[in-house]
């Protein structure tokens, strides 16, 4: 199902793409909710992908600074051999405890923007650029990423499909599931400030013609110009 929302308080304002013939759109969602399906169906449909956990990743990278910072704060053992940041480690760490999830946001969340920032400048200075560029961001609205962005989709799932979900996709205990699913926001909250939101509880077919109808709303709202191709499933 798609449902079309407004921003609490009025409508979406246009972000900094705007250019006539190209829009950016924020894609948020919660673990397990089909968001990086939805992310790999639009990049194959011919969208630029920018994949926000990816940059996560980068920044914690060996001699980078939001490694440099995450240990200084955490402390040297959050380290493995090669000097990068131990994800499983971290992830024991910050998932459980919703303070240290805090304190590492706020370091990492400003070297993220960051890039983003760079990556859509680029896009937009580039003339044969893609009409979309998409912002894949769990916590889109937490980074104020949708400061950036023209529209906003948000993929959502009832709670207890996401924790079946990842529990079996990444080998996790029910409570291992939960934790993570629990440090994410409420659903609620960008269910309310999403542009538009996709509701994923059924088949991925279902899934897939939702997906594929917002593309094509999206192309005619903002001239854009989309064809959906084949998916590759």
């Amino acid at each position: 199902m798609i449902a079309l929302a407004t921003a609490a308080g009025g409508p979406l304002q246009p972000g900094t793409a705007s250019q006539p013939g190209r829009c950016v759109v924020g894609l948020c969602g919660g673990v397990g909710c089909g968001k990086s399906t939805a992310a790999r169906w639009l990049q194959q449909w011919g969208a630029l992908h920018c994949d926000v956990d990816a940059i996560g990743h980068q920044v914690l990278g060996r001699g980078e600074p939001g490694a440099q910072a995450v240990a200084a704060r955490f402390g040297p053992s959050i380290l493995d051999k090669t000097g990068t940041v131990d994800r499983k480690v971290l992830g024991a760490l910050v998932f459980s405890d919703p303070a240290a999830l805090a304190v590492l946001n706020a370091l990492l969340h400003p070297l993220m923007c960051a890039r983003i920032d760079g990556q859509i400048e680029a896009w937009q200075s580039a003339p044969a650029a893609p009409a979309l560029f998409v912002v894949d961001a769990a916590l889109l609205f937490d980074m104020g990423l949708d400061s950036r962005c023209d529209e906003t989709l948000a993929i959502s799932a009832r709670q207890d499909v996401q924790v079946a979900r990842i529990a079996a996709a990444r080998g996790l205990s029910e409570q291992q599931a939960r934790d993570r699913v629990a440090a994410q926001p409420a659903a609620a909250q960008w269910r309310r400030r999403a542009s538009a939101v996709i509701d994923n509880d059924g088949s991925l077919g279902e899934f897939a013609q939702a997906v594929a109808r917002w593309w094509s709303d999206l192309s005619t709202r903002r001239a854009l110009g989309l064809a959906v191709p084949e998916r590759d499933e």
